[in-house]
């Protein structure tokens, strides 16, 4: 839509000025119309690609070259609307159909190459129609070639046969018979040219049925360059004999144009030539003004068109100027990517026609197209920054695209997205045109999008953070380049959520406020965010609704510390945070304190201290805790009661035994109670049952735990303690009876164990010095008391 917007404006000049020109023949790859004095064919490079040429058909095939082309009358521009390329073809050119110089056909065809180098062949034709009769002079001076027509019965007959053009024939030069042309230079000896040897020298000079042709492409050796005014011309001093009746008969032929390139002064594109062309006319005196138009690519602009457009055509002493402002509609903008900005200029094909009068033609018309550009423009698009936070949308303006440019994609914070994805995933962009042929973007992003970057300031401040990269192409070519854009909001009063615990029988809960957590923040348990799935793998109980989250930790899980442990009670410690989510830093941090009775249980600290509270009411008759020890009978219970010892000993004393299992070190002592032993018929007998408690604690072997079999090294990291409570019958064989609770997994499975050891190796870590208790119950029931009480 921008770029048509453009090229409709373009044209709208076309049909104001050009409205005479209506034979337009559209055969496939191209348009070809009728133009005053040529043919005008444009071809769509979006239907040939850039791989085609054209070749002119008469009755052979020929290929338009570089050289080819000026030498014959056809000029190719790509100096049009985007995508497009143009050929101008001379009514006089070669191969040029001719019916009594007022009606011309041309034959030619487009040679298109695809991918594979298959070649398709699209022909055509055009017959134009001269709309006003040839002036008896006229010269065109086009990009690549000067070209000059006269009515060849418009001629002088020399004086005498002492003339000084008579003197330069060579002396009975018998080619004098047919026409021929004879080119003079300043300093050097003329040169007598037949119509064939001009044209292997890259002249060319024809005869119609009225007309005399003579063209030469600029720059070749015969041509001369002439200072008129100031301003430099080319010419060649060429001139048509043939001899009739000992009459030498001439027709002057001298193509002369001036060559000075156009100015650029930031604002307007502007061309100077010579107002009297001395090299065409000798005599100012006899030379007669008689009209000067200007146009734009090869059209004549009327008033009306060069007032609305701002088109200047200035007469001042010898000179003449035409001029425009720059971007001036019939022009071209010319877009390329230079060190990844947008870098355009504006072109012009200035068209000059001048008609005048002297004493050697009765009129001459000169035409003239000079191509005159810019130099590169940067054009840089901006960026504004529309955001209310109030809102909580990002609102970014990105204006300044030129007409032929599209945004195709955005990088948000590091993710890409084309538009249509960046719509489709919540991030509108709208388009928005400017009357001026530029155009804006805006883009909107929710701030509390997850994409959006949030850092938390301290004081209740909270800063939003958008980087986006916009990727733009200059159409059709689809020549990217990239335009950074950052914008930052900051909100105030945004304060980390509340945590609030409270304690109960079994364990701790927590609750956060919802809405108050919002995206900035997550709650975590050591460095792991609070999950479903980590609540569910630890046995934690989380609640959670749009108001508030719960969760409920209890004892014995996973996160717990224990202190100030006796038979009575100890304190259970569990710790959450809250965190930046982008940054990982901690905002808030609870840590609940609870007391707690004691029952059985096992503490396995990274210190290597293992508290271990034992019941002893698994048996009957009941055992007297107090009598109970470790292996080194030298280690009794700290304190005791009616029914539970406590013991307290480091992992290297007490008789403890050390043994080492892959990545795992295993302290193993055990809890046993000494019977007093009676001799009655020399066998020791007693009426005390056999209590017997195996006593573990497990600490992983890794990088951060360095643990030994040295007795003198400690424990770095907690470790997961069990008891195995044994009984052994001397009449029915042994029976072991295993309850492990680690702390981590309660159960009453051994395999609870092994599940308990791959949760310590993967979360060690996150809960550095902080011991995983086990408790074992070694209830033996009322089997086992049957049991004891039928042996004694």
């Amino acid at each position: 839509m921008r770029s048509l917007l453009f090229r409709g404006v373009t044209s709208l000049f076309m049909i104001l000025s050009a409205s005479v020109y209506s034979d337009v023949v559209a055969q496939g790859a191209s348009v070809a119309e009728c133009r005053d004095r040529y043919f005008l064919i444009s071809t769509d490079l979006n239907f040939t690609g850039n791989d085609f040429w054209f070749e002119i058909v008469d009755n052979g095939v020929h290929k338009l070259e570089t050289n080819y082309a000026a030498e014959c009358g056809y000029t190719l521009s790509t100096v049009n609307a985007k995508g497009f390329m143009t050929l101008r073809v001379s009514y006089f050119a070669c191969h040029v159909e001719s019916k009594n110089d007022t009606e011309f056909t041309l034959h030619y065809q487009i040679i298109k190459l695809d991918e594979r180098g298959k070649k398709t062949t699209h022909p055509s034709q055009i017959t134009c129609a001269l709309d006003r009769d040839w002036k008896p002079r006229e010269v065109v001076c086009e990009e690549n070639y000067m070209e000059v027509s006269v009515r060849w019965n418009i001629f002088r007959l020399s004086e005498s046969p002492t003339r000084k053009d008579w003197d330069m024939v060579p002396s009975g030069d018998t080619r004098l018979s047919e026409w021929q042309i004879l080119i003079k230079r300043s300093g050097a000896k003329p040169i007598l040219l037949s119509f064939e040897e001009a044209r292997n020298q890259g002249y060319i000079v024809t005869t119609t049925a009225h007309r005399i042709v003579f063209r030469s492409p600029y720059n070749k050796t015969l041509a001369e360059i002439q200072m008129v005014d100031g301003i430099e011309v080319e010419m060649i001093n060429a001139t048509v004999i043939f001899r009739q009746n000992w009459v030498l008969v001439t027709i002057e032929t001298v193509p002369a144009c001036a060559i000075n390139p156009g100015t650029f002064n930031d604002s307007h594109l502007g061309w100077t030539v010579p107002k009297v062309m001395r090299p065409l006319t000798q005599s100012r005196s006899t030379f007669e003004e008689k009209a000067i138009q200007m146009g734009v690519d090869g059209h004549v602009v009327d008033r009306a068109i060069m007032k609305t457009a701002n088109y200047k055509l200035g007469i001042s002493g010898p000179y003449v100027t035409v001029s425009v402002p720059i971007w001036a509609f019939g022009g071209v903008n010319e877009s390329c990517v230079i060190n990844n900005q947008y870098h355009s200029r504006y072109t012009i094909r200035f068209y000059l026609q001048h008609l005048w009068a002297d004493d050697m033609f009765e009129e001459t018309e000169h035409r003239s197209f000079r191509v005159v550009r810019s130099s590169y423009i940067r054009r840089v698009p901006f960026t504004v920054d529309q955001t209310v936070i109030e809102e909580r949308i990002f609102t970014v303006r990105l204006g300044n695209i030129p007409y032929d440019v599209d945004l195709t994609a955005v990088n948000l914070n590091g993710e890409p997205f084309t538009v249509p994805e960046a719509i489709q995933s919540g991030y509108p962009i709208t388009n928005v045109p400017h009357s001026n042929g530029t155009h804006a973007c805006v883009i909107r992003v929710p701030i509390d999008d997850p994409i959006v970057l949030k850092m938390h300031l301290g004081e209740g401040i909270v800063q939003f953070f958008l980087e986006i990269t916009y990727t733009l192409d200059i159409m059709p070519q689809r020549d990217p380049y990239y335009h950074p854009a950052s914008v930052v909001a900051l909100h105030k009063d945004y304060f980390p959520p509340v945590l609030n615990a409270v304690c109960t029988e079994k364990g701790i809960i927590f609750k956060i406020d919802r809405k108050k957590l919002g995206s900035m923040w997550e709650v975590s348990i050591g460095d792991y965010a609070l999950t479903p799935e980590l609540a569910a793998k630890h046995g934690y109980i989380l609640l959670n609704n749009s108001q508030s989250m719960t969760l409920e930790v209890p004892l014995f899980t996973t996160g717990y510390a224990y202190e100030d442990i006796n038979l009575r009670q100890f304190f259970g410690t569990f710790e959450i945070v809250s965190r930046d989510i982008r940054t990982q830093k901690i905002a808030e941090t609870i840590v609940k304190r609870c007391l707690f009775k004691t029952n059985e249980l096992i503490v396995c600290a990274p210190d290597g201290v293992v508290t271990v509270v034992i019941s002893t009411t698994t048996t009957l008759p009941r055992v007297d805790p107090w009598q109970t020890t470790l292996l080194d009978k030298l280690c009794k219970p700290k304190e005791s009661d009616e029914t539970r010892a406590l013991f307290t000993f480091h992992a290297n004393t007490c008789g403890t035994r050390i043994m080492v299992n892959g990545n795992y070190l295993t302290y193993e002592n055990e809890v046993v109670f000494n019977r007093e032993m009676i001799p009655a018929h020399q066998a020791a007998i007693t009426r005390d049952p056999e209590f017997r408690l195996t006593v573990n604690c497990i600490y992983l072997i890794n990088d951060t735990a360095r643990l030994y079999t040295d007795k003198k090294e400690e424990p770095q990291v907690s470790g997961v303690g069990s008891i195995t409570a044994t009984r052994r019958y001397f009449d029915h064989g042994q029976m072991n009876v295993s309850n492990i609770h680690s702390g981590i997994v309660r159960g009453s499975k051994s395999e609870d164990l092994n599940e308990t050891l791959n949760e310590m190796e993967e979360y060690n870590s996150t809960f550095p010095y902080v011991p995983v208790i086990g408790v074992t119950i070694a209830v033996l029931g009322t089997l086992l008391a049957a049991l004891i009480k039928r042996k004694c």
